[in-house]
């Protein structure tokens, strides 16, 4: 199927309506006031429903830690959990299995940190996948660098 378009010289020649535009530019820097800290417990086990109390009992150990250091249950979020099967590439067979749960701490008290790292790693909870840091309230430091640009 063929589709013809047909111009006047006209048309082509026409000039285009006038227009204006306009780009701006902010910074405005911040320091961080909160700390992230992601963290994920597992459990792994030939069986899959001994890896998963595994995967319980560390989670429970984690939140008495928590609970130690003074956080309370809204600081914590538990926003993902994992099966997953270990396979021996080799014979493609299934020779254990690891349940993970992750977690992301969100708290201002940035001297909390320390302390919190140093506990879990006392207790045997190799948890800590990383540590990050950011702003609380990101639309007011927009604001900020629209005013100050």
């Amino acid at each position: 199927m063929w589709a013809t378009v047909s111009l006047t010289a006209a048309q082509m020649m026409a000039p285009k309506e006038p227009t204006v535009t306009v780009s701006a530019q902010g910074e405005f820097k911040a320091a961080p006031d909160t700390a992230v800290v992601a963290m994920e417990i597992q459990g792994r086990n030939v069986e899959l429903k001994a890896a998963y109390a595994a995967a319980q009992a560390q989670a429970e150990k984690l939140r008495t830690l928590l609970r130690q250091q003074g956080f309370s249950p809204e600081d914590a979020a538990w926003d993902s959990y994992r099966v997953q099967p270990n396979i021996d590439y080799k014979t493609d067979k299934v020779i254990d299995y690891t349940v993970a749960v992750n977690l992301e701490l969100r708290f201002k008290d940035f001297h909390r940190l320390g302390p919190l790292l140093d506990a879990a790693t006392g207790q045997g909870l190799n948890v800590v996948r990383g540590v990050s840091f950011s702003l609380s309230d990101t639309e007011a430091a927009k604001a900020r660098a629209i005013a100050d640009g």
